[in-house]
């Protein structure tokens, strides 16, 4: 496959399945399994097509991502006795970590947590009631991170590190 074509496909998948995800989990508060599959899988093919993350690296990021975030729901659950993160967040870390690789799951969890945390102060801004029991969709912000840090690791074709460091 001609690299310029496996970039611009794998934006316009990636771009499809994470506006797909975001508006499912926007009006359902939830991810379906087949969506996260979806993504998952195209992060596994695309890793053999792209400069990053590679093959292997990409299925490393899909279960550390998963793990690690695995992990989080249930210390969240030990401490706060309620689920703050969903399966469905879970599988979506898992299957972002696909497209990521290991380097680029923080800055992806960064973002994503950055976007939220700014979803909730224009909420707060806007005189809406927002607490640490508000429910919020994740997936919607999770997609955002891994739009951002995908794009910069298709386009720069190098780790995210890299760029913000200017390397």
């Amino acid at each position: 496959m001609n690299e310029l074509v496996a970039e611009i496909s794998s934006l316009f998948i990636l771009l499809a399945i994470t506006l797909s995800i975001s508006i499912i989990d926007w009006r359902t508060m939830r991810i379906p399994n087949w969506i996260n599959a979806l993504l998952g899988v195209s992060g596994l093919l695309f890793s053999n097509f792209l400069p990053l993350p590679g093959a292997m690296d990409a299925i490393a990021g899909g279960v550390i991502g998963g793990a690690l975030a695995l992990i989080l729901r249930s210390l969240y659950f030990k401490v706060k006795a309620i689920h703050g993160l969903g399966l469905g967040d879970v599988k979506l870390i898992a299957a972002s970590g696909c497209w990521t690789g290991t380097a680029g799951l923080m800055p992806m969890l960064f973002v994503a947590s950055i976007v939220a945390l700014s979803y909730c102060g224009v909420q707060a801004l806007a005189g809406r009631r927002v607490t640490s029991t508000t429910r919020l969709p994740f997936g919607p912000f999770l997609c955002s991170g891994l739009l951002l840090i995908a794009a910069v690791h298709i386009i720069y074709r190098h780790p995210i590190i890299d760029f913000v460091t200017g390397r």
